[in-house]
C-alpha cells in the first residue's frame, strides 16, 4: 500500500493538502500532533478522501505533542473509528499504554463493523542495530498486541538495508520494514517486493517526514524501472 503522510497546522490546510493528492494512493497518514487538540476527530477524518493512518508523535519521534503520555494515547483513542484504517503508536510508549489502545480498538463496535488496526512502530533516527536486536523489537511489538509492526532505522551503510529487509523473511505476520537516510532509499523500493506492507512516500520535496523518503513522483519513476526489469 502506498501512503502519503500529511503534516498540517489547521483543518483548512489538511483539507487542501488531502484534496491535492492523486487518486492512486491507498492511505493518508495524518500527524494529529501538528493539529490543534480541539479539532473534532470526525472533521479530520472527513477532510481526507482515503483511509487514514493516525499518528500522534511526541517530540522524541520528531512530532509536536507536548502533553502527557496518557493524554497522547487518549487523543489516539478518539480516532477509533471506521474511517481510520490504522492507528500507529511507538514501541517506546510502554506496554501499559499500548495495550490500553489495543484493547480499546478491539472492543470498538461500529455500525460498519470495521475497526482500526494497531501499528506498533519502532524508529531509530541514528543507526541500525543488529538483526537480533531488531527481531526482538518485532517480537515485542506483536507481543503487546500489534496487528502490524513497523521498523524504520537509519542506514549508515548499504549493509543496513539487508539487515532490516531480512526481517521480512523471518515473520509471517504483517510487517513494514525499511531504512531511512540516503543509503536507505533502496530499501523503500525493495521492501514492498519482499513483503513490506506499507510504503511511505511524500507528496513533494517539501513534504518529506523522514530522511531519505521518496517523493511520489520519484517512487513512480523508480517503480516503473523495477517493473520493466
Amino acid at each position: 500500500m502506498i501512503c502519503v503522510p500529511i503534516k498540517a497546522r489547521s483543518l483548512r490546510e489538511l483539507k487542501t493538502k488531502a484534496k491535492a493528492l492523486p487518486k492512486e494512493i491507498d492511505l493518508i497518514e495524518v500527524w494529529i500532533d501538528q493539529l490543534p487538540k480541539d479539532i473534532d476527530p470526525g472533521a479530520i477524518i472527513s477532510a481526507c478522501p482515503k483511509p487514514l493512518i493516525i499518528v500522534n508523535k511526541p517530540m522524541r519521534e520528531r512530532g509536536l505533542w507536548r502533553g502527557s503520555e496518557q493524554d497522547r494515547i487518549k487523543r489516539l483513542m478518539q480516532f477509533i473509528h471506521p474511517g481510520v484504517a490504522f492507528i500507529d503508536i511507538g514501541l517506546d510508549s510502554g506496554n501499559i499504554l499500548i495495550k490500553a489502545l489495543v484493547k480499546a480498538a478491539r472492543s470498538f463496535r461500529g455500525k460498519s463493523g470495521k475497526k482500526p488496526e494497531i501499528i506498533v512502530s519502532y524508529h531509530n533516527f541514528k543507526s541500525t542495530q543488529t538483526a537480533e536486536i531488531l527481531e526482538q523489537k518485532v517480537k515485542k511489538g506483536f507481543g503487546v498486541g500489534a496487528d502490524m509492526v513497523k521498523i524504520a532505522t537509519f542506514a549508515q551503510t548499504a549493509q543496513n538495508n539487508i539487515t532490516v529487509l531480512s526481517l521480512l523473511a523471518k515473520t509471517k505476520k504483517p510487517l513494514t520494514a525499511f531504512c531511512m537516510g540516503e543509503k536507505g532509499k533502496i530499501s523503500r523500493l525493495a521492501g514492498e517486493r519482499l513483503g513490506s506492507i506499507i510504503n511511505f512516500v511524500a507528496a513533494g520535496p517539501a513534504a518529506k517526514t523522514a530522511p531519505g523518503q521518496l517523493t511520489l513522483a520519484e517512487y513512480k519513476r523508480f517503480d516503473c524501472l523495477f517493473k520493466k526489469n
